[in-house]
């Protein structure tokens, strides 16, 4: 549903449009002030009615292209549980791209051949892990609570003792 407020609905249609998802350049489309964009921007991308309004834009190129929040999962995980030995034969010679399991295929971010052979570069374990916990909740997001439960600390007094000593 198309957003009531004009700059809010530019903002998002200019997010969307901008798959880098620049929100301060979004804001000044929609007529917001370069000097106060940036901040105006970051406000916007945690708007309810925008986070709905650009999920409504993107659902179409998403359905298009099959993306689908079990294939991001999916994606992460390959990265994350690859394992480069199995792209080497016995002898430490990288196989040919077409014999690697696909599963770690996934994980290769450069193939290249250079006069020595084939030359293999992977992703990084660690932010796909990172990513995969953030999003089964085994670990919090950054800078989130990880315990779910505030602590207020009370001042108090001690009643006196009926006790006799």
């Amino acid at each position: 549903m198309v957003l009531r407020d004009r700059q809010k609905e530019i903002f998002c249609q200019r997010w969307t449009a901008d798959l880098c998802r620049d929100s301060r350049q979004a804001a000044i489309d929609a007529g917001i002030d370069p000097k106060h964009a940036g901040a105006q921007g970051e406000r916007w991308e945690t708007d309810p009615a925008i986070i709905a309004r650009t999920n409504e834009l993107l659902r179409p190129l998403m359905r298009e292209h099959d993306i689908t929040r079990a294939r991001i999962v999916e994606q992460y995980a390959r990265i994350a549980f690859s394992d480069p030995r199995r792209c080497f034969d016995e002898k430490g010679v990288p196989l040919n791209i077409s014999e690697m399991p696909f599963d770690d295929i996934a994980a290769l971010s450069e193939y290249t051949m250079t006069k020595f052979g084939p030359k293999l570069k992977f992703e990084s374990r660690k932010p796909a892990l990172d990513k995969l916990a953030e999003i089964m909740r085994v670990i919090a997001p950054e800078g989130a609570d990880s315990t779910g439960v505030t602590v207020q600390i009370v001042n108090f007094q001690q009643p006196p003792s009926t006790e006799f000593d």
